[in-house]
């Protein structure tokens, strides 16, 4: 099932992460940037606004309406939504919680994992370690998806819910060397980016290759709703789309179908990570415009409960008509983390707005006419589709 029309919730991880848990818009839980950003760069034109350091303890999430219909819950991988010891994945309904803390990155995604980061204006360095034990080299990715697949095999036989945002591709770019090698082998004017950055790509692909496998290896495909999304758009210094491609790839790779349901049952089944049958869903009824705070509304109602504070709406309808699906017994959702954008995307009529606070003024323009945001041929030809709504 795909969804043609469907956005982040919001530029940066944090907030998007928090509006897939908890169905609300970053606004409505001042949770508007990454943790812990604000207030780093003195010389800023823009004041930064109140935003809170935490997903509030009295946000009622995702994971904590699904434990008390009778889920197991886990957390694997990223977390960015607070730190020990007030506000970790175990304080919003997760049972367990592997490699997820308070930092966005893994500083190394090779064992020790060790990440070492100087924060902005004071001097000091924040220390963590995403993960303590392991062997020597083992990539984070395929470790995390070890984890993910052992916690698959020990709840075969009760309902879970997987929550499993990785780390990738977020910065360090660190990929296999051996992967590297074989995007090192395309000509540079044949490349959409960096040779490491596409290395990352795989090796997230892979994995959730592993976890569908290891579904139906179970036989658990028949009652299982695999959710793929992403937090935001592509990192702007990996691929060859110039300083504004950032923003408008958040927009443009969700609009691609890279948010998907994929999910199968006894009467219709759907391949996941495969477009639907020619007619089945190109385009939905009204445009699928917050994805991330969609899925919570949706998943619960599929368990028979209500949400009645989210932001989103339910997707359940269209879902279950599709899929056929009902009262699900487990729940994987995979989020790839691209990395964060700056600016400002607003359309107004046919025109799509960048806004710029890095020089002495901030500068507003139109994105298809400022020739220093360097917008690639596709990019700006991808602009004028979509705003003409022939996408």
């Amino acid at each position: 099932m795909r969804f043609t029309d469907a956005y982040s919730a919001c530029a940066v991880c944090s907030p998007t992460r928090a509006a897939i848990l908890t169905g609300k818009y970053p606004a409505r839980l001042l949770l508007t940037d990454w943790l812990p950003s604000g207030r780093w760069n003195p010389k800023a034109r823009l004041r930064s606004g109140r935003f809170v350091r935490a997903l509030p303890l009295e946000e009622f999430t995702l994971t904590e309406a699904l434990r008390e219909g009778g889920y197991q819950t886990a957390s694997i991988g990223k977390w960015h939504l607070g730190g020990e010891p007030f506000s970790s994945p175990e304080h919003h309904g997760f049972d367990v919680n592997i490699a997820g803390n308070a930092h966005g990155a893994p500083g190394s995604y090779f064992f020790p994992y060790d990440g070492d980061w100087a924060i902005p204006t004071t001097g000091l360095r924040a220390k963590w370690n995403v993960l303590p034990d392991g062997r020597a080299g083992k990539y984070l990715i395929d470790r995390l998806t070890d984890e993910a697949v052992k916690f698959i095999g020990e709840n075969r036989g009760r309902r879970f819910f997987l929550h499993y945002p990785h780390y990738a591709v977020h910065t360090p770019l660190q990929a296999k060397p051996e992967m590297i090698a074989e995007y090192e082998k395309i000509a540079e004017t044949d490349r959409q980016g960096k040779p490491e950055y596409a290395a990352m790509v795989e090796s997230v692909d892979q994995s959730v290759g592993r976890v569908l496998d290891t579904l139906k290896e179970l036989g658990l495909t028949e009652n299982t709703v695999v959710i793929f999304t992403s937090d935001n758009g592509g990192f702007c210094n990996a691929t060859s789309h110039g300083h504004a491609g950032r923003i408008v790839d958040a927009a443009r790779h969700a609009d691609a179908g890279d948010c998907r349901w994929a999910a199968s049952s006894s009467s219709s089944r759907t391949t996941p990570g495969t477009p639907p049958p020619p007619g089945r869903n190109r385009r939905p009824s009204e445009t699928i415009s917050r994805i991330a705070g969609n899925v919570l509304p949706t998943l619960t109602a599929c368990c028979g409960r209500l949400c009645v504070t989210c932001s989103g709406s339910l997707l359940s309808g269209q879902f279950r008509k599709t899929l056929s699906i009902s009262q699900p017994s487990r729940m994987v959702v995979v989020d790839a983390y691209p990395s964060w954008i700056e600016g400002l995307r607003q359309v107004e009529h046919d025109t799509l707005y960048h806004l710029r606070c890095e020089s002495e003024s901030p500068h507003l323009s139109d994105v298809r006419d400022d020739p220093n945001l360097g917008l690639s041929a596709e990019v700006l030809n991808w602009i004028d589709t979509t705003l003409a709504g022939q996408v």
